[in-house]
């Protein structure tokens, strides 16, 4: 997206975050909650998951070996050529990351959508 923005081929009017912290790839364009639609947000995630019980060792050897390859500069200044941001977690925050985003949709789907029937 940014270089067709750059070279005025497409018009990008938002970035999808519920913030006032521009993207620092499309500075020049506002955010979502900049342009008065605040609580709407998009992104994705990738992560690895392990069995239950993994060896702490494991657990910690898998992390930084994640950690280098995901925060390494020429992966960052790749996908910034995208337009995409990394934000790194470490495990325990990853998990906090990816239960709130399994709870928000639930909530608004047993509001909206499936009601009653989703708790039963």
């Amino acid at each position: 997206m940014t270089a067709p923005h750059e070279a005025g081929d497409l018009k990008v009017v938002a970035v999808m975050k519920d913030s006032t912290e521009r993207s620092r790839y499309l500075p020049d364009v506002p955010t979502l909650a900049e342009a008065g639609f605040g609580g709407v947000e998009s992104w994705s995630s990738r992560g690895i998951a392990g069995p239950a019980g993994l060896d702490p060792k494991l657990l910690r050897r898998l992390s930084a070996a994640c950690r280098k390859a995901v925060t390494d500069s020429a992966h960052i200044d790749r996908l910034g050529q995208q337009g995409l941001e990394v934000d790194y977690r470490a495990p325990e925050a990853y998990r906090k990351m990816i239960d709130q985003d399994d709870t928000d949709p639930r909530r608004i789907g047993e509001k909206y959508i499936w009601g009653e029937q989703a708790r039963q």
